[in-house]
C-alpha cells in the first residue's frame, strides 16, 4: 500500500520589532492559503512562561472567549460558524496556558496547539508576539527545538520612527484620541530621554535582541529584514520562499494599527537620534544597504 503522510508544518516565530508591520503581517498571513495563523495573534507563551504569568494571559483568553460568546448569540449563518471555530480554539489554548505549572508539560502542549493549527493541510503556522524580542537565549534554543522545521523573524523599523510610534501608542492608551494626546505624547518621550522608562527602551533594542539571534538561532532559520523595505510584491515573494510558502497577493495599501498623527519636533528628534545612536550603528556594522530612511536619520542624507 503506498501513499504519502503530508509533512509537519513549519513553525514560524515573529518576534517584532514592536510597531514594526507585525499586525499587517499577521493578517496577510492569516489570509494566505498556505497558512493557518491562531485567532489570537500574540499568544505571549514564552514571555509569560519567563514571569510566571501564565494566569494573567489566561484571564485575557477568557476575557477574549466571553467577547466571542456575546457575538455568537448575535450571529447566524456563517458568521455563527466562524464564531463557533474561534471559540473552539481558544479553549484550546486556555487548556494550554492551564498547564502552565509544569513547564515540560506546557511546552508540549504549546507545541502540539499550533502544529494542531496546520492539521488541514497548511505549510506553516505561527506565533507572531513582539515581546519575543526580548527572551534570553535559552528560549530561543527551545523555540528552536520545537519543530523540524522553524524559521524566525524579526523586522526592524528605523529606531526613532519605532520609538515614536511606540509612545504615541501608549499616549492613545492613557489619554485617547483627545486634544491632550499630543501633550502627553510629549511628556512620554520626554520620561524615556531622561532614562526613566524601561518598557519601550528595552523595545528599542535593537543590538541586544541581533545579539541574542547570532548566538543561538542556525543562520538558514533566521531573517532579519527592514520594516521600510517590507511592502513590495518582491519583498514579499522573498519572504514567502523564506518560510517555505507560495507567493500570495498582498494588500499594501490596507494599514493596520495606525498611530495617530503627532509631530515630533526637531529638538528631540536630534536628542532620540543620539541616544539610539549604539543601535543605529549595530545594524550598519551587521547588514548591508540600509533603506534610506535609516540613512537619513544616520546623517548621511
Amino acid at each position: 500500500m503506498s501513499g504519502s503522510v503530508n509533512p509537519e508544518p513549519t513553525m514560524l516565530f515573529c518576534l517584532g520589532a514592536n510597531k514594526a508591520g507585525t499586525s499587517w503581517l499577521y493578517n496577510y498571513l492569516a489570509g494566505h492559503p498556505d497558512c493557518r495563523m491562531p485567532v489570537v495573534k500574540e499568544l505571549h507563551y514564552f514571555d509569560a512562561r519567563l514571569l510566571k504569568r501564565f494566569g494573567p494571559e489566561r484571564r485575557r483568553i477568557t476575557a477574549l472567549r466571553d467577547e466571542r460568546q456575546k457575538a455568537l448569540a448575535r450571529a447566524a449563518g456563517a458568521d455563527a460558524e466562524a464564531l463557533e471555530a474561534e471559540l473552539a480554539e481558544l479553549e484550546d489554548w486556555r487548556a494550554v496556558l492551564g498547564t502552565g505549572v509544569t513547564r515540560g508539560r506546557a511546552d508540549q502542549a504549546y507545541r502540539s496547539f499550533l502544529l494542531g493549527l496546520g492539521t488541514g493541510g497548511a505549510r506553516l503556522v505561527g506565533d507572531i508576539t513582539p515581546a519575543y524580542a526580548l527572551l534570553p537565549k535559552r528560549l530561543y534554543l527551545l523555540m528552536q527545538s520545537l519543530a523540524a522545521q522553524v524559521r524566525f523573524l524579526y523586522i526592524l523599523r528605523d529606531p526613532v520612527d519605532r520609538l515614536w510610534s511606540n509612545i504615541r501608542m501608549n499616549a492613545v492608551r492613557q489619554v485617547g484620541e483627545t486634544a491632550e494626546l499630543a501633550d502627553e505624547a510629549l511628556r512620554q518621550f520626554d520620561v524615556w530621554a531622561e532614562g526613566r522608562e524601561t518598557a519601550v527602551t528595552k523595545r528599542s533594542d535593537y543590538a541586544g535582541t541581533l545579539t541574542r539571534l547570532a548566538a543561538t538561532i542556525a543562520p538558514a532559520n533566521l531573517r532579519v529584514i527592514f520594516y521600510e523595505n517590507l511592502f513590495t510584491p518582491a519583498a514579499i515573494a522573498r519572504l514567502c520562499d523564506f518560510l517555505g510558502i507560495a507567493a500570495h497577493p498582498a494588500r499594501f495599501a490596507k494599514r493596520v494599527h495606525a498611530g495617530v498623527p503627532v509631530t515630533l519636533d526637531p529638538a528631540r528628534q536630534a536628542r532620540a537620534r543620539a541616544i539610539l545612536a549604539p543601535h543605529y550603528d549595530y545594524v550598519r556594522r551587521t547588514m548591508a544597504d540600509l533603506p534610506p530612511r535609516w540613512r537619513e536619520n544616520m546623517g548621511e542624507m
